[in-house]
């Protein structure tokens, strides 16, 4: 934390301190939980997971390759979606290393929709 957040958070309320900390809270519980989300492209539109780099190129970690099972009958016709194996906590950009970033949008829908139930 910087000295100027410090600097705000002290001057806060103990109830706007209580907030704060409270949504400061969802929103890491909301990061948590994108990163557990089942990876399904056509879920996202023009949305779509970003790690930062601006040239996301995504493969699957070793335990996402190990999850990963595609079944398909004698005929070769595919009967399993294999997105149903791919979280996207899995997922890793092969330009940055890094992993998909939670969109601002689902971290502010998720506080919203837990702040409304603790009211």
């Amino acid at each position: 934390m910087k000295l100027a957040d410090m600097i705000a958070f002290a001057a806060l309320t103990d109830e706007e301190r209580a907030v704060a900390i409270r949504r400061e809270g969802l929103r890491q519980q909301a990061i948590r939980e994108y990163d557990e989300e089942w990876f399904n492209p056509d879920k996202y539109g023009s949305e779509r997971p970003a790690c930062g780099c601006g040239e996301s190129y995504w493969s699957l970690d070793k335990d996402g390759q190990e999850a990963l099972n595609i079944c398909f009958d004698s005929d070769g016709k595919i009967g399993s979606d294999m997105w149903e194996s791919v979280q996207m906590c899995n997922l890793y950009c092969i330009h940055c290393g890094s992993k998909p970033k939670a969109p601002q949008r689902y971290i502010d829908e998720y506080i919203a929709a837990e702040m409304e139930v603790d009211e």
